[in-house]
C-alpha cells in the first residue's frame, strides 16, 4: 500500500522530529481607557429646546414647557423637628375607678343578655308545654269517650240480659207491657195482639185475654222475643222489648256523644 510518499507500507519510518508542543503561560489583560466622548458646544445664543426629561443634563426648555420641580425636603434643625407624642397620664386612682366603671358596665351587659337568652328559652319550654298539655288532653278526651261508650254498652247488656232472665223466669212482665201499648193506640181499633210462642202459652193457661176489654185476640209469632206488637186499623203499635233495648242503646249513646 502507497502512503503518499512513493513508498510502500512495510518500507514507511517514523521521521526522528517529534510533534509541535505549546503550553499557556497567561493571558493577555485588557485594561480599559475611558476616552470622554468629544461633543461640539453649542454657542449660548442659539435657544434650544428639549425635552423636560433631558432637563437635568443642561438642556434648555421652553417657557411654556417647564420640567417638574422636585420637591426637597430640607433637614428640620433640632428646633424645628416635632416633638414626640405621649399619651396623656392619669394617676392611679383615676385610672382604678375607669377599670371599675367598665367592669360594673361589662357585668351589667353580660346580666342583660342573659336575661333576654333565659326570657326566650322559657318562652320556648312554655309553648312546647302547652303543645304538649293540649295533645295530652285531646288524647284523653278521646280515651275518656271511648271508655263511655264501651261502658254504656256493657251497662245497656247487662240490663237486658237481666231482663231477658226475668222473662223467663216470670212470664207475667207481659202484662204491664201490653197495658203500656194499648195506651199508645188511641182511637183506633185493635185487630190482634203478637206476642212469642212462650208467651201465648202462658196466656192461654192463664187466661190472660179475659183481663182486657175489646174483640181482638192474641196470635205467636215467632220473630217475636219478648213484648208484643200491636196491629191497629191504624197501623201497629212496636213494643218488644229486644228492639225498646236497641233504641234506647242508639238513643243514650248519641247522648253522649253529641
Amino acid at each position: 500500500m502507497n502512503n503518499g510518499s512513493g513508498k510502500s507500507q512495510p518500507e514507511y519510518r517514523t521521521p526522528p522530529f517529534a510533534g509541535s508542543r505549546y503550553e499557556n503561560i497567561g493571558e493577555r489583560v485588557r485594561r480599559p481607557v475611558f476616552e470622554p466622548l468629544k461633543i461640539e458646544v453649542v454657542h449660548e445664543a442659539v435657544e434650544r429646546s428639549s425635552d423636560p426629561m433631558f432637563a437635568d443634563y443642561g438642556g434648555r426648555v421652553s417657557a411654556t414647557r417647564q420640567p417638574p420641580k422636585e420637591k426637597l425636603v430640607q433637614n428640620q434643625g433640632p428646633s424645628q423637628q416635632a416633638a414626640p407624642h405621649h399619651p396623656p397620664t392619669h394617676p392611679p386612682e383615676e385610672l382604678q375607678r375607669m377599670l371599675e366603671e367598665q367592669f360594673q358596665r361589662g357585668v351589667l351587659e353580660g346580666e342583660q343578655r342573659a336575661h333576654e337568652q333565659i326570657a326566650d328559652h322559657t318562652a320556648g319550654l312554655q309553648q312546647r308545654f302547652e303543645l304538649l298539655c293540649g295533645e295530652l288532653s285531646d288524647q284523653m278526651q278521646g280515651d275518656v269517650e271511648r271508655i263511655e261508650r264501651q261502658a254504656l254498652g256493657l251497662a245497656i247488656l247487662i240490663s237486658r240480659r237481666i231482663i231477658a232472665e226475668a222473662v223467663e223466669i216470670n212470664p207475667e212482665y207481659l202484662l204491664p207491657v201490653i197495658r203500656d201499648a194499648l195506651g199508645y193506640v188511641g182511637g183506633a181499633d185493635v185487630q190482634r195482639v203478637r206476642i212469642s210462642p212462650a208467651d201465648l202459652e202462658f196466656v192461654e193457661i192463664e187466661k190472660i185475654r179475659d183481663r182486657f176489654d175489646g174483640n181482638w185476640s192474641f196470635i205467636a209469632d215467632p220473630a217475636i222475643v219478648s213484648g208484643c206488637i200491636i196491629d191497629t186499623s191504624a197501623g201497629e203499635v212496636d213494643y218488644r222489648l229486644d228492639a225498646a233495648w236497641e233504641r234506647l242503646k242508639d238513643q243514650v249513646i248519641r247522648s253522649t256523644t253529641a
